[in-house]
């Protein structure tokens, strides 16, 4: 209790996955995901914690903000209806807590939105990757999408795309750990 999630460095060696950078001052292996809602909060959590109130507050005010961006971008671009239907489903339950499922949520859902324009959607879901890597799957879809269309495509639109994607996709390439 009050130490941050990680393993053993027996069962990261075990499952290939054992990485000296990831070690953390607890001699166990932090992982990759879940930087991106800690970095998106650290502002509001400086003003929550410096009015006094508790730090779990800050996560909720950005699922908050989060959803009530995905709310309003659904009912513009859909309809009032699907917007209160999916922004009242179960993803509610995790408005106060301090994990990345309305992150995640929200961004896949900006994601399939934006699958008309495809560099746009192929950034909506790097970022939701940023916090569940497998994700990052539905860039692969989107890349290929764009490789069918690309007689209709400028090449370099394309490319673009996929730099954009890998850039937000991939960034424990080029991130230390930082809670040690």
């Amino acid at each position: 209790r009050g130490r941050p999630p990680a393993v053993s460095l027996d069962d990261a060696r075990r499952a290939g996955l054992l990485d000296d950078r990831l070690i953390n001052r607890h001699g166990r292996q932090e992982m990759w995901h879940f930087w991106a809602l800690p970095l998106l909060t650290a502002p509001v959590l400086a003003i929550v914690t410096a009015a006094g109130a508790p730090p779990v507050l800050a996560f909720g005010v950005v699922n908050a903000a989060l959803l009530w961006i995905g709310f309003l971008v659904l009912r513009r671009r859909r309809s009032l209806t699907m917007a209160v239907l999916l922004c009242l489903s179960p993803v509610v339950w995790w408005i106060d807590k301090p994990q990345v499922e309305v992150f995640t949520f929200v961004w896949i859902l900006l994601g399939c939105l934006a699958i008309p324009r495809l560099a746009v959607a192929a950034l909506c879901f790097a970022i939701a990757a940023t916090q569940n890597p497998p994700i990052a799957g539905l860039i692969v879809l989107v890349w290929l999408s764009g490789l069918a269309q690309l007689p209709r495509r400028r090449g370099d639109q394309l490319l673009l795309l996929a730099a954009l994607a890998i850039a937000m996709a991939c960034p424990p390439c080029a991130s230390t750990n930082v809670t040690s």
